[in-house]
């Protein structure tokens, strides 16, 4: 018998304690559930930086069951000449992951869609980005692929060099030897200070390096360092994790993840630019993977994106995706119609750009 579906939408600012509980029982059935799509992260992202904006949660209910809880918010977006009303998940640069629990039918879009504009929404274009599938929803008419995500099973039996590249995992190993009578013995251990200090101490790392200088580092901006210290407080040590590894006198890499069911998202690596030539990211990773090998409560440590760098580790391959309507009206028509040729004519142009 088909289940009986229903989406049901909550105001944030009026029905906080009623969307927490509604998430935590979708965490209850889905216990991995990517940081993303929890209360606990949500909230502070939605009250610093979507404070003035009419933010609504949308939950599909199967036989009175909720199996998905999305924030729904409205932005302006502009490309080319053209400027539109965009609705869908926050869009954001701290939004690594989204989970749909499944995928969403076309009938099921639809019904969200056509809900989300008799409730008075005025939209061009409804997006939700990066969405997490270790197997892609073959029925979602509306998906397109939009990345990869490295991640590795820990649950083998035969320890880190059936899971890691056997020549990568030499060469770590040689690095470690090489940095040991520069640095002096290396610690690693999570939490090491408590998490306020440990979260402290890795924006302070995140920021001597690149991402500072490219400004998306944590402590250059007063909103997101307190969207990250309420996340933690909501989350608690249990789940956030931050790794470390330490010699006497410095911190040398440092690992910012979410332990969240039987996976650990590791959501940002940083490292010691002094000690660049020595690798402390990839010691880091490697003692994090030994260690989620030896606990009995992780099965898979999940990278969140796939950067250049881990293509030497070997990882297991996952996919993300993008669901992306447009509205039937003009504009809406037009924009998609833009976008996608856009999109056909990039490739060419870089090309052309490339040759001169």
């Amino acid at each position: 018998m088909t289940p009986r579906q229903q989406w049901k939408t909550l105001d944030f600012n009026s029905h906080q304690d009623s969307i927490k509980a509604i998430l935590d029982s979708i965490v209850d059935t889905y216990p991995s559930t990517p940081a993303n799509n929890r209360w606990e992260y949500l909230f502070p992202l939605i009250n610093l930086f979507y404070s003035e904006s009419n933010v609504v949660f949308y939950t599909l209910y199967n036989d009175y069951k909720p199996r998905l809880c999305l924030p729904i918010i409205h932005s302006k977006q502009s490309k080319f000449f053209l400027s539109w009303s965009e609705i869908g998940f926050p869009f954001h640069k701290h939004i690594n992951l989204v989970s749909l629990n499944g995928a969403l039918s076309r009938n099921e879009l639809d019904t969200l869609s056509n809900k989300i504009t008799q409730d008075g929404f005025k939209w061009s274009r409804f997006s939700i980005r990066n969405i997490l599938n270790y197997t892609a929803c073959s029925d979602t008419l509306n998906e397109s692929y939009s990345g990869d995500v490295a991640w590795f099973n820990t649950t083998t039996s035969s320890g880190i060099a059936e899971i890691v590249s056997k020549k990568h995992l030499r060469n770590i190993r040689r690095l470690e030897k090489k940095i040991t009578p520069i640095t002096g013995e290396l610690s690693f251990g999570s939490n090491q200070d408590g998490l306020d200090t440990a979260l402290h101490l890795f924006s302070e790392l995140e920021f001597t390096g690149w991402k500072g200088q490219a400004g998306v580092a944590i402590k250059g901006c007063n909103k997101l360092t307190k969207m990250y210290q309420d996340m933690a407080r909501n989350f608690g040590p249990e789940s956030v994790k931050i790794y470390n590894i330490r010699s006497n006198h410095h911190l040398l890499a440092s690992a910012l993840g979410f332990k969240l069911g039987g996976t650990l998202y590791i959501h940002k690596v940083s490292f010691n630019p002094e000690y660049s030539d020595f690798a402390p990211g990839n010691i880091l990773l490697l003692k994090i993977l030994e260690e989620s090998i030896a606990s009995e409560t992780v099965s898979i440590v999940n990278l969140v994106t796939y950067p250049t760098w881990a293509q030497r580790w070997h990882p297991n391959k996952a996919h993300t995706h993008d669901i992306i309507i447009y509205n039937k009206t003009v504009k809406g028509q037009f924009l998609k119609l833009l976008i996608t040729s856009w999109r056909k004519v990039k490739p060419l142009v870089k090309k052309l750009i490339s040759k001169t």
